[in-house]
C-alpha cells in the first residue's frame, strides 16, 4: 500500500500532464504578432516614426528649410475701446521633410499620409505682435499631409489677437491698417526660410468671409529679413498687413440724423426775436440733448487716443455754440430794455447795405425819423415786408432800433456757426 508522500508526488504529476495536452491542442500565438491586420498604412507610419525624432529639423544642418505661408481669412474683429484686432483665420504651411520620403509601390500605392500635429516636426512660425502675452500656442490641433516626396502640408486654424494703432477721428465711418508679423521663433533664415505663397489665397477668402461689422477692404503681404545685434545670421518674418473699414449703415441713425437735428436746433434760436423767451427754452433743450450725447461717446468711445473724434469734436462745438447763443440772448434782452437812443449814422447803416447782407427787418418810416418827439411815431414792417409783423421807431422809444443791433448780431452769429459746421463736415469728407 503506497504512502500517502507518494500518493500526492502521483497526483502531482497527472495535473501536469494534464495541462500539457490540452495545451498542446491549442498553441498560443507567436510573441510580438498584432491581432489586428495591419494596413500599408500601418506599416509605412511604423516604418517612418520608429525612429523619428519631431523635435530635430528634417535636414542635414548645412540645408535650409523653406516654409510657405499663406492665410485663409474667416473672420476679423477690432475692438476699439481696447485697440485689439482679433483674426479668426486658416494658416497653409507646406514645407520638405527629408526624413518622410518612400516609394508608394513598396506600401501599395499609397500616396498620402495623415500624421498628427505631435507626430512630426514643424515649424515655429509665431505672431511676433501678438496681444496675448506668453500665450504662442496659436493652432489648433489638426492632422498634416504628407507625400512620397516628403512634402507636408499643415492647415490649421487659428486666432491671431494683435495691438492695432486706430485712428478714430473719423469714426463711424473710420479705416484702419492692422498688421500681422509671423516667424520662426529660433531658427534663422538659414535654416528656416519663410516664403509668401503665390497662390493667394488670402486674396480669395476676403470674397467669402462672414458679414460683419468690418469689411477687409485691402490685403497686402511682404517679407522682411532682419539683422539683430545679437546674431550675424538673418531671421525672416511676413507681415500680412490688412486695411479695414467699418460698416455703418446703422450708424447712420445713430449719429448722422441727430447730427443733423442738432445744427437745426443750434441754429434755429438765432432766428427768433430776443426778446422772445422761447429762445431760453429752445437752448435748454439743445444743450440736455448735446449732454445726453457726450455721456454717450465716453462711454463708447475710448478716452485716450491719438485723436478726437469729429464727432465728438461736433457735438463739443456745439455745447460751446449754444451756450454762446444764450449769452448773446441775455446780452440782447437787456440792450432791448435800454432807454440809450442809438445815433441816427447806426440806424441809417443797419437801413442801409448791411440790411440786405444780413437779411434784418426792413424799415418803412412816417414820418421821418427826425420830426418832433410829439408824432405819434413810426411804423416798422419786418420780415420781408410782413404787415402782420409791426414795431414802433420813434425818439420816445429807442428800444426798436436796438432791436435791430440784436438782430444784426443774431445773424453774424448765424453765419459763424454756419463756418464753423461746414468746416467739421469737411474735414469728415476729407
Amino acid at each position: 500500500m503506497p504512502s500517502i508522500p507518494q500518493l500526492l508526488l502521483f497526483l502531482a504529476l497527472c495535473f501536469l500532464g494534464g495541462s500539457t495536452a490540452v495545451h498542446g491542442d491549442h498553441d498560443p500565438p507567436e510573441f510580438g504578432k498584432p491581432l489586428w491586420n495591419s494596413t500599408y498604412t500601418d506599416q509605412l507610419k511604423r516604418d517612418l516614426l520608429a525612429t523619428y525624432d519631431k523635435f530635430a529639423r528634417p535636414a542635414q544642418h548645412t540645408n535650409m528649410t523653406t516654409v510657405t505661408i499663406d492665410l485663409g481669412l474667416k473672420h476679423v474683429h477690432l475692438d476699439d475701446s481696447k485697440s485689439l484686432m482679433t483674426v479668426n483665420a486658416w494658416v497653409k504651411l507646406m514645407w520638405r521633410d527629408e526624413k518622410l520620403q518612400w516609394n508608394s509601390s513598396d506600401y501599395g500605392g499609397l500616396k498620402e499620409l495623415h500624421l498628427a500635429d505631435h507626430e512630426i516636426w514643424q515649424p515655429d512660425v509665431v505672431l511676433y505682435n501678438s496681444a496675448l502675452g506668453n500665450n504662442i500656442d496659436h493652432y489648433g490641433n489638426t492632422h498634416c499631409i504628407a507625400t512620397p516626396e516628403g512634402k507636408v502640408m499643415w492647415v490649421p486654424p487659428t486666432q491671431f489677437v494683435v495691438f492695432c494703432d486706430m485712428d478714430l477721428s473719423k469714426w463711424p465711418f473710420d479705416r484702419h491698417l492692422c498688421s500681422l508679423r509671423l516667424g520662426s521663433w529660433t531658427y534663422s533664415g538659414d535654416q528656416v526660410d519663410l516664403q509668401i505663397s503665390k497662390i493667394g489665397e488670402i486674396e480669395a477668402s476676403i470674397k467669402t468671409m462672414e458679414v460683419t461689422e468690418w469689411n477687409v477692404v485691402g490685403v497686402s503681404k511682404r517679407r522682411t529679413s532682419s539683422y539683430y545685434e545679437c546674431c550675424s545670421e538673418p531671421y525672416v518674418d511676413v507681415t500680412f498687413n490688412l486695411t479695414v473699414e467699418r460698416r455703418s449703415p446703422s450708424y447712420r441713425a445713430i449719429v448722422i440724423l441727430p447730427a443733423m437735428c442738432t445744427i437745426l436746433l443750434t441754429l434755429s434760436p438765432l432766428w427768433l426775436p430776443p426778446q422772445s423767451k422761447e429762445r431760453y427754452l429752445l437752448c435748454g433743450i439743445t444743450v440736455i440733448l448735446i449732454a445726453l450725447f457726450l455721456v454717450y461717446f465716453s462711454i463708447r468711445l475710448p478716452l485716450i487716443g491719438p485723436s478726437t473724434p469729429l464727432i465728438v469734436m461736433f457735438y463739443a462745438s456745439s455745447l460751446i455754440m449754444v451756450c454762446c447763443t444764450v449769452v448773446l440772448t441775455v446780452v440782447c434782452y437787456n440792450v432791448v430794455l435800454s432807454q440809450v437812443r442809438l445815433p441816427r449814422a447806426v440806424i441809417d447803416l443797419l437801413r442801409g447795405r448791411l440790411s440786405k447782407v444780413l437779411l434784418l427787418p426792413t424799415l418803412r418810416v412816417k414820418p421821418s425819423y427826425d420830426e418832433d418827439t410829439s408824432s405819434t411815431g413810426e411804423e416798422l414792417r419786418d420780415y420781408e415786408g410782413n404787415n402782420d409783423d409791426r414795431m414802433i421807431l420813434s425818439r420816445r422809444n429807442p428800444q426798436e432800433g436796438w432791436i435791430l443791433v440784436t438782430a444784426a448780431f443774431d445773424r453774424i452769429f448765424f453765419v459763424a456757426y454756419l463756418v464753423v459746421f461746414g468746416s467739421l463736415m469737411l474735414k469728415a469728407v476729407l
